[in-house]
């Protein structure tokens, strides 16, 4: 049974042979007990292929934004919001159907919006806030530690494009 109102989401690892795992876990703010969801991704560390990489890393991010789409108001233990379930659906989609280049890392945001991050190793940043508004708010930050804040339609052609620009110079 789903705890009525959660406070607190951890990622936690567990190790196994080939391929780590982790689940969802929810807190309750009632009791303090730990609710464990039936999600469980594979993580990308214990895989060499990039492309297999890539491939584990959607299934992570699907089954993360499942993971949000089961959240409670104030799942923070403050005052946070859910994310709306069409907001889920539609980054459901653009990563279920739009083959993106690299998968981001996702994060909920307490005022129900859903952060997309991209890093490359030479620093440079990439950050795409989703919204259930049709314009969606980017920051990127440069190797030289510039900023760069823009909007982007909340299409996913043009999200895929954008994430092929960031990765264009070849690095990961």
């Amino acid at each position: 049974m789903m705890p009525s109102t959660a406070r607190a989401v951890t990622i936690h690892p567990v190790a196994n042979s080939s391929v780590a795992y982790s689940q969802c876990f929810l807190t309750s703010s009632r009791d303090g007990s730990t609710e464990v969801l039936p999600i469980k991704y594979a993580s990308s560390q214990a895989v060499s292929d990039e492309n297999a990489k890539n491939i584990i890393r959607n299934i992570r991010n699907l089954q993360k934004l499942e993971c949000f789409r089961r959240f409670n108001e104030g799942w923070d233990g403050y005052q946070a919001v859910t994310s709306s379930p069409e907001l889920v659906e539609k980054l459901q989609n653009i990563i279920r159907l739009n083959n993106l280049p690299r998968q981001p890392e996702i994060f909920p945001i307490s005022d129900g919006s859903i952060q997309l991050e991209w890093e490359k190793e030479n620093g440079e940043y990439l950050e795409i806030t989703a919204t259930t508004d049709d314009v969606w708010e980017v920051f990127q930050l440069d190797v030289a530690e510039n900023e760069k804040n823009g909007q982007i339609n909340a299409d996913s052609s043009l999200i895929k494009a954008l994430i092929e620009r960031f990765y264009a110079d070849g690095l990961r």
